[in-house]
């Protein structure tokens, strides 16, 4: 087993980061010698202020978390190229990539490497150590602090700087095949250390502001005739006044408060401004981007919009370095010769299917006489769909609630008069007005309780009772009719009676 480059031990830390404050006395002057640094290829003290501010500042973390919580949404999948090259043939590319989802399966913190990679949105650079079993395959990714790495120059080579010193004197080269390194052009490190750092210093001036002024200037005016001894001891008085918020003042003397004009609102302007730099720097959009997008609202779909496009264009990116120094490596070593026909991407995971609205559409579809296809509806909602009780089961007994049907004169009284009240409730008419249909109501209740009556023979029935009163059977009355008779019947036996009402 190969042993890795990067340890993370006291010994290569030294403790100099450990003790290093960078926040500590920091002007503008002092980042911009950091990022003088930076263009010199020495990243740690840069880095190291990015670290502290990150956690420092409100804004900055905010930023990073939203960005990091969605990255670590997306779902990574092996994908093979559209068009293959002459003389490749499909089993060449379905055998790369069942290998590549092989081996990135068998990495054990992808999800945590990715995320890694995608936070050089905001450092510039990424760095993932390829980690090796005994057999020589990658089993993990190990993320490498941005402030141990150092390059020969603007455009040099990268260096691991083990110790993190910002001189990096003992800085080695590495071997890239090792590594899988994401650049970015332009990460948004320096706006946001430069408007973190005048927030924190804004915050340091508030403090003193609300010292000076959150306290209304007290005036004690002595009575007339005060002598020098009086005014020594107004002015004790008034001290402990002051430190108290109470006392008694000799006689003749007054109080005067004044109340400064300001109140600190430049503080909330200039804080406003220094939030919105950050945002806007981060994710291309205002203050708004941060909180929640709303709920349908023609803004919040734009925010929802705008934030998917900004991650996606950072996973397109992360995905490209995987697919560069990791599927290329893989595929040269396991199909030597072959041209490269899979590849890793990241992507927002496929929205799910909103089953209320198919369900909708399904019924609405089968009201005006049309039947949708019960694998469609399966596959499009993700559950398992078993064949309905229809007429084409007009062989199959009843089973209904009378368990053998009514004993006797009374019960079947009642359950007349109980089929009687419920086609009313659902006509939303005078039981009066449906009492003409007692004889064939009694027919219903008799079909009910012969176990050997089917389906059809039920419907059948039910469509003659239907026709008696044609005026009331509309199609929001023949729905509410078929829900009553089926708690009055029993599910099963009104099946049949429901597709023949509405028709």
């Amino acid at each position: 087993m190969k042993t890795p480059l990067f340890l993370k031990t006291a010994d290569q830390l030294d403790h100099w980061l450990e003790r290093f404050n960078p926040l500590q006395g920091a002007t503008l002057s002092t980042l911009a010698g950091y990022f003088q640094e930076a263009d010199e290829g020495r990243f740690a003290q840069v880095m190291w202020m990015a670290r502290k501010l990150s956690r420092r500042d409100a804004t900055i973390r905010a930023c990073l978390q939203r960005i990091n919580a969605t990255v670590q949404q997306l779902d990574w999948t092996i994908k093979t190229v559209e068009e293959l090259p002459p003389g490749v043939t499909p089993q060449m590319a379905e055998a790369q990539t069942a290998y590549l989802k092989e081996r990135y399966s068998a990495v054990e913190n992808l999800t945590a490497a990715y995320s890694w990679l995608a936070k050089a949105d905001f450092f510039g650079f990424g760095h993932l150590e390829k980690h090796y079993d005994a057999a020589g395959q990658v089993f993990k990714l190990e993320p490498v602090p941005q402030w141990h790495w150092c390059k020969k120059g603007f455009y040099g080579e990268w260096l691991y700087n083990a110790k993190a010193r910002p001189w990096a004197p003992e800085a080695v080269e590495i071997e890239k095949r090792d590594f899988i390194i994401h650049e970015v052009e332009d990460p948004w490190i320096e706006i946001a250390c430069i408007s973190g750092l005048d927030r924190n210093q804004l915050r340091r001036d508030l403090r003193g502001f609300c010292a000076r002024y959150g306290i209304p200037n007290t005036f004690f005016i002595a009575g007339p005739g005060a002598t020098e001894g009086d005014m020594d001891e107004l002015n004790s008085v008034a001290a402990d006044m002051a430190a108290d918020g109470t006392g008694a003042l000799p006689p003749g003397a007054d109080v005067k408060v004044h109340e400064s004009a300001s109140k600190g609102e430049i503080f909330e302007v200039a804080d406003k401004a220094f939030q919105s730099e950050i945002v806007l720097a981060a994710t291309g959009g205002l203050l708004t981007m941060l909180t929640s997008s709303g709920s349908g609202t023609l803004a919040g779909g734009a925010h929802s919009d705008t934030w998917r496009d900004l991650v996606s264009g950072i996973a397109m990116a992360v995905s490209e370095s995987f697919q560069e120094q990791m599927d290329k490596v893989l595929l040269s070593e396991r199909f030597p010769g072959q041209p490269v026909l899979a590849y890793f991407e990241l992507e927002f995971p496929e929205a799910g299917a909103d089953m209320t609205a198919i369900a909708t559409t399904v019924k609405t579809l089968s009201d005006a006489g049309y039947k949708a296809e019960a694998a469609w509806v399966s596959e499009e909602t993700g559950i398992p769909l078993v064949g309905a009780v229809t007429l084409d089961n007009a062989g199959k007994p009843l089973t209904n609630r009378f368990k053998g049907g009514p004993s006797s004169a009374r019960d079947r009284a009642e359950a007349e008069a109980l089929v009687t009240s419920a086609i009313a409730d659902a006509l939303d008419v005078m039981i009066s007005t449906v009492r003409p249909l007692s004889a064939d109501i009694s027919a219903l209740i008799a079909l009910a309780e012969n176990d050997k009556a089917t389906a059809a023979e039920f419907a059948a029935l039910a469509e003659k009772v239907s026709k008696l009163l044609p005026e009331l059977m509309t199609p929001d009355t023949v729905q509410a009719l078929a829900g009553e008779m089926e708690k009055a019947l029993g599910s099963a036996a009104v099946l049949g009676a429901r597709k023949a009402l509405r028709k």
